[in-house]
């Protein structure tokens, strides 16, 4: 999104008043049908993410591992999908209305709690892995949720491998890097607004336990597509496709992340599922911002940053 020529970070901005969201969900429990109904006149177009399992219907939807995105409309219609665990994002622009095992959502309806988002409450890791943790709330009052981050009793504050970028209203991520064996306890404590560690309206608290061994569950790994011969490119206003590949030992992608160090900014996320995927982007090169992409897995191991230096052009 850009704002007078300027990019801006969409994630950042508040639900609009009136919009349904993650944060009007119930908690999830068991396998729950979720609807979405075109009112007519014009398209609505959706997408979600769960912290259980997606699956559709009917036909004509786009399901990739725990997320899901398509559009009703112009004249009615809708798409169904049956979904387990939590709905920890949900966007929706148009005309259209959402129901939960045929209740009808309705913003404000939803209870104030904290959720686990991403990973599932236990998992393994290897020694030296990056995991990424999401935390999200139900029916906070404010514009944001703030969290506070504690691993092994100890608090921990920083940017992480994606300086929070990854999160959202109503999802706050945290992202740590284990590089002990054992076991460890990761919690997030989530309040209302901008205020924490105890002076604030606190919603609630999540927790982890990560189990650090030799055979824990190995981080992704990406490689380079397109361009593949030169891991450098020439600064250019006109874009250019970009290509990188990913690969899970444990058969279980669920993203990748389009990301230029240096600048500190997120560039894009696709959704991806199994043991191998691709993605691309057409993208203009920004000099002294180097464009390069992570895969994260669905217990949340963070792969290496692998990407393109950028020259200035002659």
């Amino acid at each position: 999104a850009y704002r007078n020529g300027t990019r801006t970070d969409a994630l950042f901005h508040p639900v609009p008043d009136g919009k349904l969201a993650a944060r009007d969900f119930p908690t999830g429990s068991g396998t729950n049908l979720l609807r979405i109904e075109s009112d007519g006149g014009g398209v609505a177009a959706y997408e979600f993410a769960v912290n259980g399992s997606v699956s559709q219907v009917d036909w004509d939807d786009h399901v990739m591992g725990r997320q899901a995105y398509g559009h009703v409309g112009p004249d009615r219609g809708a798409d169904e999908f049956e979904i387990t665990g939590d709905v920890t994002r949900f966007c929706l622009a148009g005309p259209a209305t959402v129901y939960l095992d045929g209740t009808e959502l309705s913003p404000g309806s939803a209870g104030r709690t904290a959720l686990r988002a991403s990973p599932n409450h236990e998992i393994t890791a290897t020694p030296g892995t990056t995991v990424l943790f999401e935390a999200a709330a139900r029916g906070y009052r404010g514009d944001r949720v703030w969290g506070d981050w504690y691993v092994d009793g100890q608090p921990w504050a920083g940017p992480g491998v994606f300086h929070s970028q990854t999160g959202g209203p109503g999802l706050n991520t945290f992202s740590y890097s284990f590089g002990d064996e054992g076991t460890h306890r990761v919690r997030a404590d989530l309040y209302d607004g901008d205020r924490s560690d105890g002076d604030g309206d606190q919603i609630g608290s999540v927790d982890w336990t990560v189990h650090v061994t030799p055979d824990g569950n190995q981080p992704p790994t990406v490689e380079l597509v397109e361009p593949s011969s030169d891991a450098t490119v020439q600064e250019s206003s006109e874009p250019r496709r970009f290509e990188a590949a990913a690969h899970d030992p444990e058969g279980a992608l669920d993203r990748m992340v389009w990301w230029q160090s240096q600048c500190d900014a997120m560039v894009r996320i696709d959704p991806v599922s199994g043991g191998s995927a691709t993605s691309s982007i057409s993208f203009a090169p920004e000099y002294g911002c180097p464009l390069g992409v992570r895969a994260i897995d669905e217990n949340g191991a963070v792969s290496d940053l692998t990407g393109w230096a950028v020259e200035r052009s002659d």
